[in-house]
């Protein structure tokens, strides 16, 4: 609809051609009789000119002439009315020069017809599509002729309207539209999957006043830098595929009224000489990468009526332009990383209908005179930095819709809000806000639909004998108040479709009252994180989303079935006990299951087989289940994660898991399953996490059967079973997801399935810690507390995304690879309690982000190298070393005069030679050979002394026996 409304506004404002067009069509749908008195024919060649644009429509699929679905339009082509037999002015869509035949107006488009958009709206003697007339088109040799292929339309000399709106041109090559006629002064073809790049002479055409390419996102190009048509007054590029940056240029344009850009991919600042458009009535810049600051210069813009640059990346302050907007009706700014405050020239927007700033990082308060702009019906600040209190609604009876969630607002809720007879939506939800909230206020709210009051410090009071109804509430969010019973207001909602009164203080009993709530229309109800302790039915017929996870429920799940609609189910963390109902089966579109951390018992339901196509999330883990996994999934199977650990499962691991192409996360932990490792697991294309910790597994792991084994893989946790045998290179080898990241901007992203949130329990940094949302850029290997023997694999360097390895507890020896040094991202790193020889490698240094090493427990020697991460390690990390020396440890490094230091580069980086590698029997030969360079030094330096003693002594006798006189 969204659509839609743009196409009629564009065509809206060039009423003038409209008109004109319409008195033209009414010409051209004269009777026949009269034909030759009222206008001349249809000149042949333009008339072969449309017979070959319509042969090019259906050359290459017969259905590509029709209008296209995915815009709301479902008018037939107005072609297929087309008689070929008949004069080519009297077809629909076709509007002649009534003097010289000439065809001046093309208007094909899937729009509907309307009077104020294009002119196609009187009546026409145009019939039906019939065989003959489809017969007589050219044929398919003519009309793929080279020479004519990229010059459709080419006769059409005088054409000024071309509106082909909605038809499917995907086959039509773009680099037509480089010869149309230069009369032409609207070129409309909104969603007509036109493919390529255009070139910029487009915007040359002399007399174009409107040009609209919007809806067609394979449609690239890129605006002129330098030349421009300045006639033009209607652009609208939304929704393509153009980019690049808007050149000081379009400031040219001073006819422009209507600039549309929204959803494109243009990047760069604004440019201040759009000020210089003073005509412009509509800016839409929203969904692109603008940034910078806005230039100032928009406050010459006096004639605006939208202005949208949401959804872009622009800083700094709002510019406070606003004080000659009279016009103004939409302004939204949402979506940004503006700061500061609230400009205070928007008091002045008396005619503004919508104001959104939303999501951006506005402070300061909420200036008062926003609550009475005297038009204003939306309002939203949502998810800002905004203080303060809320002020009073005084003049601002028009407010339908208001949104100050998300902020530090503090103080009470102001009593004027319950004023706001017009107000259909209210969410001051995750503030600051305390006071006592008197529910019954609510009744004066007739139009209330949707209500968000959560986490809050709010009192809301409750009285049983409320009996007011809010005839229009279909949400309700009570989330995170302290309220301790369900509010009393609740009781007559009758066409309710969602409550959320999660985190709350509700205690015992579900009210009998609550089931007949919205019997026929609630989809959504979370009453989890409260303290209810039982629920009897659930009789709403097309619930969705049934959440009572997190409470206190006890005994057994109450027999009655449940909706076949719901797709959500979850009593988590509760106290059921027994057998797992076999009722849960007859939700045929069941796609959550979340029954963990209970203490139901017995085995799983064999039922389930029944909604393994549809079934997403199986959470049965910590209760007592037992037996085998019996689970049987078809080659349907839509199952992305499996939680079964915690639980008493024997046997083998069910094979059917093979048909779950779309596994992601699999735990089967902490149980006492029997089988070897699951290789066949490896053509499993999405398995990301994989849990078998905690179980009887034995025999080695297998190298990889292909290539692609395991290539997603990004957390292995094996420990604590039976696993024998070396660490084969080929397997770590293909676990490419640890190599190299190819998520974009994963850093926030967790691992979920929609409402569900993936969890599990690791060893990270020594301890069993509960992850409870997992990261996707979290990568971890932990093989510890098995039999594995042989050598640590060199290729274990090469997973350079590894956050956690853990190996200890096992008989590995030889060296510690060099390698490992390579892993820049490792966190923390467990070797202990192996056979592992020899020195420490210095490489290790270089594992800037280690907080956690332990190499305790093994054979090591050497001193321990310094620096970095290293001067941080306690002695815990290597005890049980009887060779190693140095800091930490108290045993002193005694071969050496002083203790070593390394050599460091300017950047920080540790020289990888080191001088303390030489083995003992090394170090005992050079300090012999040094004790002998020293004797052998002295006995030199003695015979240099007594050389020079005699020399000294020959010159004394000399001058002794010397004469003394002649």
């Amino acid at each position: 609809m969204q659509r839609l409304s743009r196409s009629l506004q564009t065509a809206l404002f060039l009423f003038s051609f409209l008109i004109e067009g319409q008195a033209m069509h009414t010409m051209s749908s004269s009777s026949p009789s009269s034909l030759s008195l009222e206008r001349a024919p249809c000149r042949p060649d333009q008339k072969s000119d449309l017979l070959h644009f319509l042969r090019a429509l259906i050359s290459d699929n017969s259905t590509s002439i029709f209008c296209q679905l995915d815009i709301g339009w479902l008018r037939r082509p107005k072609m297929l009315s087309w008689n070929v037999a008949s004069d080519c002015c009297s077809w629909d869509g076709v509007i002649c020069d009534p003097m010289t035949g000439h065809v001046t107006r093309l208007e094909l488009g899937c729009s509907p017809p309307n009077p104020t958009c294009y002119s196609s709206t009187g009546s026409s003697n145009s019939s039906e599509p019939s065989t003959l007339g489809l017969l007589n088109l050219p044929s398919p040799q003519e009309a793929e002729r080279p020479s004519r292929s990229n010059k459709l339309l080419q006769n059409l000399t005088k054409l000024r309207v071309l509106a082909l709106d909605g038809l499917n041109l995907s086959g039509i090559d773009v680099t037509c539209l480089m010869n149309l006629s230069p009369s032409l002064e609207v070129l409309s073809l909104s969603y007509c999957k036109l493919r390529g790049t255009l070139a910029a002479n487009i915007f040359l055409l002399p007399k174009l006043t409107c040009l609209n390419l919007s809806g067609n996102k394979e449609l690239s190009g890129y605006l002129p830098e330098a030349t421009w048509n300045s006639s033009l007054k209607v652009l609208d590029l939304s929704s393509s595929g153009f980019s690049g940056v808007l050149a000081e240029s379009i400031g040219d344009l001073h006819s422009l009224q209507i600039l549309w850009l929204n959803r494109c991919s243009f990047t760069g600042s604004i440019p201040s000489s759009l000020g210089n458009l003073t005509r412009l009535t509509h800016l839409e810049l929203s969904y692109n990468e603008f940034s910078g600051q806005v230039p100032p210069t928009l406050s010459n813009l006096d004639q605006l009526t939208l202005l949208d640059l949401s959804s872009n990346n622009f800083i700094g302050p709002i510019p406070d332009v606003f004080d000659n907007k009279t016009q103004l009706l939409l302004l939204d700014f949402s979506h940004n990383l503006f700061t500061g405050p609230i400009p205070p020239s928007t008091k002045n927007l008396s005619t503004l209908a919508r104001l959104d700033i939303s999501n951006n990082l506005i402070g300061g308060f909420i200036p008062s005179s926003l609550f009475s702009l005297p038009s204003l019906t939306s309002l939203d600040l949502s998810n800002n930095g905004l203080s303060g209190h809320i002020g009073e609604f005084f003049a601002a009876s028009a407010l339908d819709h208001v949104d100050l969630s998300g902020n530090q607002l503090r103080g009470s809720v102001p009593s004027s809000i319950f004023q706001l007879r017009n107000l259909t939506y209210l969410s001051i939800s995750a503030n600051n806000l305390t006071g006592v909230l008197d529910l019954q206020l609510l009744s004066r709210l007739e139009s209330l639909t949707n209500l968000d009051l959560s986490d809050n410090i709010l009192s809301l009071s409750n009285s049983e004998n409320i009996e007011y109804v809010l005839p229009s509430l279909s949400s309700v969010s009570l989330s995170g108040c302290q309220i301790t019973e369900i509010p009393a207001f609740l009781r007559n909602s009758t066409s309710i479709e969602w409550i959320d009164l999660s985190r709350n203080r509700i205690h015992g009993d579900i009210p009998s009252w609550v089931w007949d709530i919205g019997a026929m229309s609630l989809s959504y109800l979370n009453l989890s994180h409260n303290l209810l302790t039982s629920f009897e039915q659930v009789p709403w017929k097309n619930l969705i989303i049934l959440d009572l996870h997190s409470n206190l429920i006890q005994g057994p799940v109450p027999p009655p079935s449940l909706p076949h609609s719901i797709i959500v189910f979850s009593l988590a963390s509760n106290r059921l006990t027994g057998s797992i109902p076999g009722s849960i089966c007859e939700m045929k579109g069941l796609q959550v299951l979340d029954l963990s951390h209970n203490n139901f018992t017995g085995t799983i339901p064999q039922c389930l087989k029944n909604v393994s196509n549809s079934l997403l999330v199986l959470d049965m883990q910590e209760n007592g289940l037992s037996g085998t996994i019996s689970l049987t999934f078809t080659k349907d199977a839509a199952l992305r994660s499996l939680h079964l650990n915690g639980n008493q499962f024997e046997g083998p691991l069910p094979r059917s898991l093979i048909n779950c192409k779309q596994l992601e996360m699999l735990d089967l932990g902490g149980n006492k399953l029997n089988d070897t490792f699951p290789e066949w697991l490896e053509t499993l294309p999405s398995l990301q996490v994989l849990v078998l910790r905690s179980n009887r597994l034995c025999g080695p792991i297998s190298s990889p059967g292909t290539e692609f084994s395991f290539s997603r893989l990004r957390i292995l946790d094996l420990s604590f079973n039976d696993f024998t045998g070396p660490l084969p290179s080929a397997f770590f080898a293909n676990l490419k997801a640890m190599i190299s990241n190819d998520q974009n901007g994963s850093e926030r992203r967790y691992m979920d399935q929609g409402y569900y949130q993936d969890s599990m329990i690791a060893t990270m940094r020594g301890r069993d810690m509960p992850i409870a949302r997992i990261l996707v850029i979290l990568t971890t290997i932990d093989l510890s507390s098995n039999k594995f023997r042989g050598k640590i694999p060199d290729v274990m360097g090469e997973l350079r995304l590894l956050k956690g390895l853990n190996l200890s507890h096992n008989s590995l020896e030889g060296h510690i690879p060099l390698p490992l040094g390579n892993l820049s991202e490792l966190e923390w790193l467990d070797l202990s309690s192996n056979e592992l020889s020899g020195m420490i490698p210095i490489e290790l240094t270089n594992l800037t982000s280690l907080e956690v090493l332990n190499v305790s427990s093994n054979q090591l020697t050497g001193s321990i190298p310094q620096g970095h991460q290293f001067n941080t390690f306690q002695a815990g990390s290597y005890r049980g070393n009887p060779g190693l020396c140095g800091f930490p440890l108290p045993k002193a490094c005694t071969n050496y005069k002083a203790p070593w230091k390394l050599p460091v580069h300017p950047e920080g980086r540790v020289h990888s030679f080191r001088v303390d590698f030489l083995e003992p029997r090394v170090v005992e030969i050079g300090i012999g050979c040094s004790i002998l360079l020293g004797l052998f030094m002295r006995i030199l330096k003695n015979l240099i002394s007594i050389r020079q003693a005699n020399r000294n002594f020959r010159k004394i006798a000399r001058k002794d026996i010397s004469p003394i006189g002649p």
